[in-house]
């Protein structure tokens, strides 16, 4: 799902360079890696987004839960993805 953008991004990024992105986020225990809801957008496990990051070569990967938006007068929870380009 994601695969091919991250190795893009990898691929444009200097060495050294950060790729930072949001994702709605799956709860866990779910038992897919990601699932198009009824608003039309995506939400990703936590495992998932690891994986993916690591099979681009990310290092320094960091995912932190946050609150993304109010949809509807309720929260939308997410991930704040990071992760770092090896410098050599």
């Amino acid at each position: 799902m994601l695969d091919d953008t991250v190795q893009a991004a990898r691929q444009a990024l200097r060495p050294g360079g950060w790729l930072i992105f949001t994702v709605e986020a799956l709860t866990d225990g779910e038992p897919n890696s990601h699932r198009l809801q009824t608003n039309g957008r995506y939400a990703h496990s936590r495992a998932y987004l690891r994986a993916v990051m690591a099979e681009a070569g990310f290092e320094r990967v960091d995912l932190r839960a946050d609150t993304l938006r109010m949809e509807a007068g309720e929260p939308v929870a997410g991930w704040v993805v990071s992760g770092r380009k090896p410098t050599g």
